[in-house]
């Protein structure tokens, strides 16, 4: 998984986090979220110093 998709997930959980079919299980889900965002963070940090992912690819989930 790339640092974008990372991002897309982290983002899709927290649209989901708000939804009544996860009331119960909402914790399990932010902290779901919050692993994929530190990935994202962790990705995005080897991104900048040039060695993985495009550019396009993380404007592409950003913008």
């Amino acid at each position: 998984m790339t640092g974008p998709e990372h991002y897309r997930l982290a983002e899709e959980m927290l649209v989901m986090s708000d939804m009544d079919v996860w009331a119960g299980r909402v914790h399990e889900l932010l902290a779901a979220a919050q692993v994929h965002a530190t990935l994202a963070a962790a990705a995005a940090t080897v991104d900048a110093r040039g060695v993985v992912a495009s550019v396009d690819e993380w404007r592409a989930v950003i913008d």
